[in-house]
Parts: C-alpha cells; sequence; structure tokens
C-alpha cells in the first residue's frame, strides 16, 4: 500500500518482488525531492532511501509523507504514542497532569 500526504491517491500495488522501489515511485510521480519515505507505517515503520529499496515479501506498507515537520494535531486519545513509547512514558498522561518526566525522549 502506498500512502501518505505526497500521494495524490492511495493504492495498494501488486509488484513482482525483487522490483526496485524507486521504479515504482517513478510511475506513480510522486515528488521525490519533498518526500520522506517510511517503510511499515508511521509509528513503528523505517525511513528508508527509495533508491536502494527492493521490494521483497514483508513489505507492508510505504508511507510517503513531507520532510517539513506537519503541524501538530489534537491528541485523539488513540494510545499509539503510549505502546510505541521506548521508555514505557505515556505522554498523554504527562501533559493531562502537566508533569515532566526525565525519562521522555520527546
Amino acid at each position: 500500500c502506498l500512502s501518505g500526504p505526497n500521494v495524490k491517491v492511495s493504492k495498494v500495488f501488486h509488484i513482482k518482488k525483487g522490483t526496485l522501489l524507486n521504479d515504482l515511485l517513478d510511475k506513480v510521480k510522486i515528488n521525490k525531492k519533498d518526500s520522506l519515505y517510511v517503510m511499515g507505517g508511521l509509528m513503528k515503520g523505517n525511513v528508508i532511501d527509495p533508491l536502494n529499496e527492493v521490494i521483497y515479501n514483508n513489505q507492508n506498507g510505504l508511507v510517503v509523507t513531507c520532510k517539513t515537520k506537519p503541524k501538530a494535531r489534537d491528541c485523539i486519545n488513540c494510545g499509539l504514542c503510549a505502546k510505541v513509547c521506548p521508555v514505557k512514558v505515556n505522554p498523554k498522561h504527562l501533559m493531562d497532569q502537566k508533569l515532566i518526566s526525565n525519562n521522555c525522549l520527546d
């Protein structure tokens, strides 16, 4: 699945294993200069270089987003931030209680 703010229409692609990701991006005409590529989702994925990435079986999604930091949005209480925090800090709880944690990595 290819999605994100720099993709005009999100779409699922069935492509041959071993295909260069850059070849797929050329076909869908993405502005590569201003894009950041995250394989596996924004919360748990990894930033990749599309020029050196080859498609294989276990890749489940690519988010193409802007390199610039997007505007902050209000919390929707989804809980994902607490699930992925490497030091097990719940940012929502800290904000609600106006607490500061020395464990927070921001």
